[in-house]
């Protein structure tokens, strides 16, 4: 089973590093939906956000007991959007030159079959073409 790295940014302005965190954990408990990046190498990277249940964060009230935060929720619905066993996507480099190679193809196929019309209905028209046949 392959490990991630799992990762929540947000940007969080406070006097200090301690305060900054303390706001980031802050807004992520009482958040209903948290973005995640979830990196199994540089060139397999999935952005989810995953919802928390209402009843798994606690009151906003601040009544001092903390409930569930989810987070073996969130384990679960990274787990259901991991590719199965056996499956590697394609990286985004190798992608671009697929789809590249499928464009250059189709203008190539399109060009000859163009060319080939054009040719077909100028040999038509031409006149000394005409007159060697003896038609």
């Amino acid at each position: 089973m392959p490990y991630y790295l799992v990762t929540h940014t947000s940007l969080i302005e406070a006097l200090d590093e301690a305060t900054a965190a303390s706001a980031a954990m802050e807004n992520l408990r009482v958040a209903e939906k948290i973005p995640l990046t979830v990196k199994l190498d540089d060139e397999h990277i999935t952005h989810i956000v995953v919802s928390q249940r209402p009843d798994d964060r606690p009151g906003l009230e601040g009544d001092g007991a903390v409930e569930g935060t989810g987070l073996s929720d969130l384990g679960a619905v990274a787990q259901k959007t991991a590719p199965p066993a056996g499956y590697h996507r394609l990286p985004i480099n190798a992608k671009i030159t697929v789809l590249l190679v499928a464009c250059l193809s189709l203008g190539l196929v399109s060009g000859l079959i163009l060319s080939q019309l054009s040719f077909e209905s100028g040999h038509d028209a031409c006149a000394a073409c005409k007159d060697s046949s003896g038609v």
